[in-house]
C-alpha cells in the first residue's frame, strides 16, 4: 500500500506541462536616432526566468521581455540595441492541489548593434 501511494505522489508532483510560443519578429528593440550609424557587431542570445504561483497563468509583462533584451546586449562590449529580434516564449506548469507553480521563461535573438548618435554623413 505505502509503495502505491509514493507512485502516485510521485506521478502527481512530476506531472505537468510546457507550452512554447513566439513573440514574434521585432525590428529592433530601442529606437535609434534619424541622424545616427548603427553599426552590427555579434549575434547574441538572452533570456529571462520567473516563476510564480497562482491559480490563472500569468501574461508575459514587457519588464520580462526587456530584462531579456538587456542580457542580450550585455554580452556584447558597447551593444546599444538589437536588430532584427526574434523571441519565444516557454510556459512550464505544475499543478499541485490547489494551485499551480508557473515558470516563464522568455528567450531573445538578436544582433547586437552600436549606435553613434550625430555623425551621419549627410547627403
Amino acid at each position: 500500500m505505502k509503495r502505491w501511494m509514493l507512485a502516485a505522489a510521485a506521478t502527481v508532483l512530476t506531472a505537468g506541462c510546457t507550452t512554447t510560443n513566439s513573440l514574434g519578429y521585432i525590428p529592433q528593440s530601442n529606437f535609434s536616432m534619424p541622424n545616427s550609424n548603427v553599426i552590427p557587431m555579434n549575434t547574441v542570445t538572452g533570456s529571462s526566468t520567473t516563476t510564480m504561483i497562482g491559480l490563472i497563468p500569468p501574461g508575459v509583462p514587457g519588464s520580462q521581455i526587456e530584462a531579456a533584451v538587456n542580457d542580450a546586449k550585455s554580452k556584447v562590449a558597447g551593444a546599444d540595441l538589437l536588430l532584427d529580434v526574434v523571441g519565444n516564449v516557454t510556459q512550464t506548469i505544475i499543478p499541485l492541489l490547489y494551485f499551480q507553480v508557473y515558470t516563464t521563461t522568455v528567450e531573445v535573438e538578436g544582433v547586437a548593434a552600436k549606435s553613434e548618435i550625430g555623425r551621419q554623413q549627410l547627403k
